[in-house]
């Protein structure tokens, strides 16, 4: 076979022949939309910390996790009960989505499990705090939103290793 003669062949076995068509391609049927669940957004988170400062008088508290992270907080004039705080107590500071930030006992915390509260370890904090991965009492990851801005500062305080416990919600936007 000649090179010009193999090409003819190919070009011809391209064209479509006259009055001859095709059947018709069975088109694939279309693909069904996977949808991410909404993610899980926290709604309150509190660290586990250790006073290693406290001054009554300016109402000020150095608080350290057990990832190393430093807390370092002063507490407004309506704060109840702050002057009960004692340097090397545990306690757990508590932010809230509304705003509330509380700071008790640690020993309040296994009270309060009841109400929700999941225990869990950081595993990882985003850059900015949108984002946290937290490992459960079973192993288990799970990467949640946050979306309160002072919540998500105070996160960004916190470190891998570091004790926690939140209370979860669905976000219901798409």
């Amino acid at each position: 076979m000649t090179p010009t003669f193999f090409r003819r062949l190919l070009v011809a076995a391209m064209l479509p022949l006259s009055g001859c068509t095709l059947p018709a391609s069975n088109p694939s049927p279309p693909r069904p939309v996977v949808t991410a669940p909404p993610p899980v957004v926290l709604a309150s988170l509190a660290a586990i910390a250790t006073v290693r400062f406290f001054d009554a008088t300016t109402r000020q508290a150095v608080l350290e996790t057990a990832g190393g992270a430093v807390i370092d907080m002063t507490a407004a004039p309506e704060a109840r009960r702050f002057g009960t705080l004692r340097q090397g107590a545990r306690v757990v500071v508590e932010y809230e989505a509304s705003g509330v930030v509380r700071i008790a006992p640690a020993a309040r915390l296994a009270r309060a499990d009841a109400g929700g509260r999941i225990r869990a370890t950081i595993r990882e904090v985003a850059i900015g705090g949108g984002t946290m991965v937290l490992a459960g009492p079973d192993g288990g990851t799970q990467e949640v939103t946050l979306q309160n801005p002072p919540m998500m500062a105070f996160a960004t305080r916190l470190r891998a290793g570091d004790e926690v416990a939140v209370t979860l919600v669905q976000d219901s936007a798409p």
